[in-house]
């Protein structure tokens, strides 16, 4: 059974500037491995490995523009093995990606 999280928040930064946060939170953090960005589509997809490799999970990120804004759509998505979620764990991911994102955002 895959277990899905998923959160989308509205952040008031053009869609380029959200794309290069991204990058560099990638690119900065080792918890992220095995990025493929999508400009395209506007879809970076992600693997966070936290120490184990067996217990990796896939983190997407769709953006969308808005008025002045862009939609930040982001998705965990468990290997097919793992049976639920009873510590939180995919939307933690959810929250740190998102929290390192508006730090970032909000940086001069």
């Amino acid at each position: 059974m895959t277990v899905e999280r998923a959160k989308s928040v509205m952040v008031p930064a053009d869609q380029r500037l959200v794309m290069h946060a991204i990058e560099q939170i990638l690119r900065e953090q080792a918890l992220y491995r095995q990025t493929s960005i999508n400009r395209d589509t506007s879809t970076v997809t992600t693997t966070i490995t936290p120490g184990f490799p067996l217990l990796s999970t896939k983190l997407i990120v769709h953006l969308r523009t808005g008025a002045d804004q862009t939609q930040v759509e982001v998705l965990t998505r468990s290997q097919w093995y793992v049976l639920g979620d009873m510590f939180n764990m995919y939307t933690g991911y959810i929250d740190q990606f998102l929290q390192a994102l508006n730090t970032l955002l909000a940086s001069p």
